[in-house]
C-alpha cells in the first residue's frame, strides 16, 4: 500500500523497502561488512537504474527503537541521511549504510 501511495503521488519517488539496521562502535566495525542485506541493495540499485526515477527512500529502523531515512537523489549522484535525533550512534550505523549502496 505505501509503495502504490508513494508511487502514484511522486512518479521519480521510489521507496526501497524498510531495513534493521544496529549501532556499533567505530572500532568494532568490519571495514569489509555490509550493513545493507543484499536482496535490499539489489533493489535500491535497481530502482536508482530505472528511469524517470529521481529519489530513492530507504527507512532504517534501529532495533524498534528509533527511525531514520538513508534517501538516494539520482540526479544529484547525492546520499542523503535523516536523523530526528542526529547522534553519532546512528548516524555512523547509516553512513554505512550509504557506504554499502555506493556502486562498486
Amino acid at each position: 500500500m505505501i509503495k502504490w501511495i508513494v508511487y502514484t503521488s511522486s512518479p521519480g519517488l521510489r521507496f526501497a523497502g524498510f531495513q534493521a539496521a544496529f549501532t556499533k562502535g567505530k572500532r568494532t566495525r568490519n571495514p569489509g561488512e555490509r550493513c545493507l542485506d543484499d536482496a535490499t541493495r539489489g533493489r535500491v540499485l535497481q530502482q536508482v537504474n530505472e528511469d524517470g526515477v529521481d529519489t530513492v527512500m530507504l527507512p532504517l529502523n534501529f532495533s524498534n527503537y528509533h527511525w531514520c531515512c538513508v534517501v538516494v537523489k539520482v540526479e544529484k549522484k547525492r546520499i542523503y541521511y535523516y536523523d530526528p535525533l542526529n547522534q553519532a550512534q546512528y548516524t555512523n550505523a547509516a553512513n554505512a549504510v550509504a557506504t554499502s549502496l555506493e556502486m562498486d
